[in-house]
């Protein structure tokens, strides 16, 4: 009777993950579900990273965070969405190599997934855009596990140095980089 009651809870939490659309995966023997993209277009689609092997990244205050990601389809982004450990202040954006093309206001997180709408703008297919988180405060947020750097398609987070409220309109010189990236994505509507 007891093994029947594990597998039947088992079941329904994998059938309320699948009904919901998302599900944390603090537990590790669950599987990856990951939330749909949120942009308000029946054909949405993301840029980013939603899933991987998960660990915890220290991001510091005064620093910019960028992932980098190739759209597959040109579009509208309409809103970022990032994956964190903890609650606090951040503002997200979105770059065209070095030049902000977009940013949110800074808005308060909760642990979890969290989308926070940006101004619109278009991408193109093929592009490759940073995708940016400033926190304004000490944080943990939610990466991949850390790569070997000598992997030629490891992914790689970028740091700059910023001051201020707002992001900077040119990203600068990188301060350093990590071989991993932080669950952060941009939502679209293809063209």
């Amino acid at each position: 009777m007891k093994k029947i009651f594990i597998i039947s809870a088992a079941a329904v939490l994998l059938m309320l993950a699948i009904i919901t659309g998302c599900a944390e995966r603090s537990n590790p023997f669950l599987p990856y579900i990951v939330p749909t993209p949120a942009a308000d277009c029946d054909n949405a689609e993301s840029i980013g990273t939603k899933m991987g092997d998960m660990e915890y990244c220290d991001v510091g205050r005064n620093l910019v965070w960028v992932s980098r990601h190739q759209a597959n389809n040109s579009g509208i982004v309409k809103s970022i969405s990032i994956k964190s450990a903890d609650s606090g202040d951040v503002k997200v954006g979105l770059y065209n190599g070095d030049t902000i093309m977009s940013q949110s206001g800074i808005v308060r997180i909760d642990k979890g997934w969290n989308l926070i709408p940006i101004p619109e703008r278009q991408i193109n297919s093929g592009g490759v855009y940073g995708i940016v988180v400033k926190v304004f405060g000490d944080m943990k947020l939610f990466s991949i596990t850390e790569g070997d750097s000598s992997m030629p398609s490891a992914p790689l987070l970028e740091i700059y140095p910023t001051a201020g409220d707002d992001l900077p309109a040119s990203l600068g010189t990188r301060q350093e980089y990590r071989t991993t990236t932080l669950f952060i994505y941009a939502d679209y509507c293809p063209l």
